[in-house]
């Protein structure tokens, strides 16, 4: 099997799975920051993922690869989301009517391929992407609303799902028939009291350090004595050399002087009034 230009070929689940594979191993090194891999990383999974399937692929066309499968792993999880709806064990495919699947594919077009085939390595989908598939292989049926209670988890914000990429499409070839996930989010359980502190706790800790963060951003971006030398020579009402320009000169030393200096921007008679009021103090 060869690859394309364009990096559209079908691949073989041995092709898919060692590329998946390639992918999870830069996530637990905590090389995906955000919604991919960093650059770095993407480059360890050319290399590794052409040296073991012998061919050769670029890093833009395995990018796409990873869009692709981002986006389809998005449409499931919406289409999974919705309530009410059936699953077959046999195919390992999400059912309803007809008329069901018309009006969702009008909101998720995307789904449609999942109407006659199901999500492939929907656990390794969950590590790349987030979330958590409860429809395990294991199981043989639809998680009622009293067992979802203890599935829920965290669920991938769609947000989080750029379905304007150029992604490339692989056919009936990319989906399995091992696979299926719960029906999300239609019931999230209550915290318990510990994990209620906890997290007070932690918004606590977070809070205090957006202070101590905004307090060194103030200690750092406070006027320098430069902008408020150039400030002063620009007032015509103070006279160069004289004790009232003497005194500004003195109180620039001062951060929390500067800071009122410059406050005082645009009120000349303001600032020549506070300088006379420190006058003796900043001459000192």
């Amino acid at each position: 099997m060869s690859s394309n230009e364009s990096g559209r070929a079908n691949w073989s689940n041995e092709v898919k799975k060692t590329y998946i594979d390639l992918c999870i191993e830069q996530v637990h090194l905590g090389n995906r920051p955000g919604s991919t891999l960093k650059p770095a990383a993407w480059k360890k999974v050319v290399k590794e993922f052409n040296l073991k399937t012998g061919l050769n692929y670029d890093q833009r066309q395995l990018k796409n690869r990873w869009d692709a499968m981002r986006k389809k792993y998005a449409a499931w999880v919406k289409l999974s989301s919705l309530t009410g709806i059936g699953y077959n064990a046999t195919t390992h495919r999400i059912t309803m009517d007809d008329e069901r699947w018309e009006e969702h594919l009008k909101v998720n077009p995307d789904a449609r391929v999942f109407r006659t085939n199901a999500l492939q390595f929907p656990e390794d989908m969950v590590t790349l992407f987030g979330g958590r598939a409860a429809w395990a292989p294991s199981s043989m049926s639809l998680p009622d609303d009293t067992s979802q209670q203890s599935l829920e988890s965290h669920t991938p914000s769609l947000g989080e799902y750029d379905t304007s990429v150029d992604t490339q499409h692989d056919g009936g070839d990319d989906i399995g028939l091992e696979e299926r996930m719960n029906d999300l989010r239609r019931k999230r359980p209550c915290l318990s009291r510990n994990r209620k502190e906890t997290r007070g706790d932690a918004l606590g800790s977070d809070i205090q350090r957006v202070i101590t963060n905004l307090e060194e951003a103030r200690k750092s971006t406070a006027p320098s004595i430069a902008e408020c030398f150039e400030s002063l020579n620009a007032m015509v009402e103070i006279e160069d050399g004289s004790k009232l320009y003497i005194a500004a000169l003195n109180c620039f030393r001062v951060k929390e002087n500067r800071e009122i200096w410059m406050l005082l921007e645009k009120k000349n008679v303001a600032r020549i009034e506070w300088l006379k009021a420190n006058l003796g103090s900043a001459s000192s």
